[in-house]
């Protein structure tokens, strides 16, 4: 596929001090097998992963909760996936029920953030579902809990433990960020992108840009299906895999948002799986937006001189 001219970067200048933001993700993975006792037609065999900004509970109890599980129902959608309470997958009777902070959501079934979340399959029975939870539990509490996979009619099919696991990285791509093509502004954004790929497609979007506006908070940065960033009219919108994921990622609850201080800087970074990869990404816009909603920066994710 030709790339539209805009200003990306190929150099490893990009990689700087400066946009690399610590920590690193934080991992735990869980091996899916059959649930204790289940004796149905699945055979469900994968793993799942939950990624976390950092290892300390108190400071993030959001994860980025990322399936990548076949022998599941076929056609499967809305079906459930849970941290359970238990901590072993050797007994029904001890796997217990979902596992969050009742203490800062409440009790209630209705205050249960994981009813509000699902897993989809192919025709194969396959699933590469990908979303963001906060349960109130961060990556200390939730090592060593059981994951349950759910049938379309609630049955218990799959099950597994999560346990620390290493990060296997795909590679990166870097953008430089300029002002956005026909875009009136009072002042004009500069600065680095690194979005980080993992191999199961869920990705580290890490940011240091200044220019922007003052005391933007939860202002938006997407990746755009757009392979230019010089024609306001062919950045087009935001990018991500309808089969993966049928709700849109590239919003503030999924974690793609900015803040700046007082002078317009902003520098940080979030995890987010958008159902492609870093192969399907190579040469796709990205856009910074102000509060209003209005594209104040743009530029071109490209790889390092040599690696494509």
């Amino acid at each position: 596929m030709g790339k539209g001219k805009g200003k990306g970067s190929r150099s490893k200048g990009s990689k700087s001090e400066a946009s690399r933001v610590e920590p690193a993700p934080y991992l735990l993975q869980a091996e899916i097998g059959r649930y204790p006792g289940y004796e149905g037609e699945y055979y469900p065999l994968g793993i799942v992963r939950g990624r976390f900004n950092t290892a300390s509970d108190e400071d993030s109890t959001s994860m980025l909760f990322k399936l990548n599980i076949g022998g599941l129902e076929r056609l499967c959608l809305g079906c459930g996936v849970h941290i359970h309470v238990g901590t072993t997958c050797e007994s029904a009777d001890e796997v217990g029920g979902h596992y969050w902070n009742t203490i800062i959501f409440g009790e209630s079934d209705d205050e249960d953030p994981w009813n509000a979340e699902s897993y989809q399959t192919d025709y194969l029975g396959r699933s590469t579902s990908g979303f963001v939870i906060d349960s109130g539990f961060g990556i200390k509490d939730n090592t060593g809990r059981a994951v349950v996979i759910h049938g379309q009619d609630g049955t218990r099919i799959g099950c597994g433990i999560l346990e620390p696991a290493p990060e296997n990285t795909v590679g990166s791509l870097y953008s430089d960020i300029v002002p956005y093509p026909g875009a009136e502004l009072t002042t004009l954004p500069i600065g680095e992108v690194e979005v980080e790929f993992f191999s199961d497609s869920t990705l580290l979007f890490r940011y240091n840009v200044e220019g922007l506006e003052a005391n933007c908070m939860d202002c938006g940065v997407h990746i755009h299906t757009g392979i230019t960033c010089d024609d306001e009219d062919l950045v087009l919108g935001h990018y991500w895999d309808l089969s993966e994921k049928a709700d849109d990622p590239w919003v503030v609850a999924e974690g793609a948002s900015y803040n700046t201080d007082s002078e317009g800087k902003a520098s940080g970074h979030f995890f987010l799986f958008s159902g492609y990869g870093f192969e399907e990404t190579v040469g796709r816009a990205l856009v910074f937006h102000g509060q209003d909603g209005g594209r104040l920066g743009c530029g071109m994710l490209l790889p390092p001189l040599g690696v494509m």
